[in-house]
């Protein structure tokens, strides 16, 4: 295995081992989110967080809760209205990442609106824990990614080392691929609205995005 790679997998091994164990031992609700997070800024080729973009992804999968709660009144009385002001929201952030918006916020923005919509349209008293418990999650996993790094830094003569280029996507087809991946995420979320709403199977819709 090429050095750099090695150090990458060794990295995310430890850092979301170490998350995982931290989340088992205090168990505050959605702590389970905590390792998936770190998983998930992990594999991707990007040098260590800065503070500014740390707090970027706690405000991306806050953010859009509070949007996801001032929809909830519409999903309780006027159900497929607000599942209609939903998929127009989801457009939109999938528009974001279409047109070339980092991929990493536009999935903490997906999973904090389809969450809080989902299980907050079941129970609002389970919503008042889910809203620190997240928080609490998305920060735990910043802390792990940065000590990830920190115990297994990459080389500073990689020329891996530093962030890639980005390839823009072309931006005249961005409204079509954002309706493909609503037309994927769309339909799971209102299966959680109508059926579930049960916060034990977040992770379906995590990894679903």
């Amino acid at each position: 295995m090429h050095p750099l790679a090695a150090r990458r997998s060794l990295r995310l091994a430890l850092a979301t081992s170490l998350c995982l164990c931290f989340a088992m031992a205090w168990a505050w609700p959605l702590s389970y989110v905590a390792p998936i997070v770190t998983v998930m800024v992990l594999s991707r080729p990007i040098p260590a967080l800065r503070p500014a973009q740390g707090a970027a992804l706690v405000v991306a999968m806050l953010g859009p809760m509070l949007l996801g709660m001032m929809l909830l009144p519409f999903l309780w009385q006027w159900r497929w209205v607000g599942v209609g002001l939903l998929g127009l929201a989801l457009f939109y952030v999938f528009l974001f990442a279409a047109r070339g918006g980092a991929p990493l916020l536009a999935t903490c923005m997906t999973i904090g609106l389809t969450i809080v919509v989902t299980v907050g349209s079941v129970s609002p008293l389970l919503l008042t824990l889910l809203l620190p418990g997240l928080a609490a999650a998305i920060v735990c996993a910043v802390v792990f990614t940065w000590i990830g790094h920190w115990l297994i830094p990459d080389p500073p003569t990689a020329p891996a080392a530093t962030a890639p280029a980005a390839s823009t996507p072309p931006t005249s087809g961005a409204g079509l691929r954002a309706l493909r991946v609503l037309f994927v995420v769309l339909p799971l979320a209102m299966l959680f609205l109508f059926f579930s709403g049960s916060p034990t199977l977040t992770p379906v819709m995590i990894l679903s995005l």
